[in-house]
């Protein structure tokens, strides 16, 4: 108990709103309203710098086999970009990647780590790679782009390489994860986060499953943020699994923090 004392002093965990610029990372169109919007929704009500990074084009999120899929990316391009003014945040990038994880994952980390050198964030914020139970591959390729994108960015020669500034991002945090430790109080922006959802209307369309999904949706997302916000003394929260800079490289002593 006493080195994990210790250690928090010596590298103490970031408060996730501490910062002023943010780089949202989703895997699908969606992601970020879901796992996210309503701290995105607080952020840029503060007056921070809210990014939105879109990692793949979301082709492959329909069950109708009429749709062409080249009109549904142009769709959810554009739910994309009307959820997350919902939220507040006005610079939404698209990366060209087709939705069903068969791309090159280093392709990927290079174009997240071009973004980042570009935006110049405090705090990147993706998908967690390590959630034990996710098995899709754009999650997982997603997350696990992002944090090593954190490291390129920061590395002058791989930077220099491609002509691009090197980056002096300060922390990276995951949504989506099983072991936060870190929370928002998210209580004044939660309905905000939950309608930048329904702005996905593919996804959540105007009938029968769509609107029962849409119930169970406003059912998860009031469980889920009680359950965090009493961790916080909070009505509302959302939990982050958040590092600083000086965490994730070696040292295993930062999952005590």
């Amino acid at each position: 108990m006493i080195f994990k004392l210790l250690f928090k002093i010596a590298i103490p965990r970031p408060k996730l709103e501490a910062y002023n610029s943010y780089l949202f990372i989703g895997p699908h169109p969606d992601d970020i309203e879901i796992g996210a919007g309503a701290t995105a929704a607080k952020l840029a009500r503060a007056g921070k710098k809210v990014t939105f990074l879109i990692a793949t084009d979301g082709r492959y999120g329909t069950h109708d086999d009429s749709v062409d899929l080249n009109d549904l990316v142009k769709t959810r391009q554009l739910e994309a970009i009307n959820g997350a003014a919902v939220l507040g945040v006005k610079d939404v990038i698209f990366l060209p990647f087709e939705d069903g994880g068969l791309y090159d994952k280093r392709d990927m980390t290079v174009a997240i780590a071009k973004v980042i050198a570009k935006v110049k964030p405090d705090v990147v914020i993706a998908p967690d790679p390590k959630l034990p139970n996710e098995m899709h591959l754009d999650h997982l390729n997603t997350g696990e782009a992002a944090s090593c994108a954190i490291i390129m960015s920061d590395t002058y020669r791989f930077m220099k390489e491609y002509d691009l500034p090197r980056a002096e991002t300060k922390a990276i945090a995951f949504y989506y994860t099983a072991r936060p430790n870190r929370y928002v109080n998210v209580t004044k922006t939660l309905k905000t986060g939950y309608n930048s959802v329904l702005e996905h209307k593919s996804q959540f369309p105007d009938d029968e499953e769509g609107n029962r999904n849409k119930k169970l949706l406003w059912l998860y997302f009031n469980i889920q943020t009680i359950r965090y916000g009493l961790r916080c003394f909070a009505r509302r929260a959302q939990g982050f699994k958040i590092y600083d800079i000086k965490h994730i490289h070696c040292g295993p002593e930062a999952e005590l923090v």
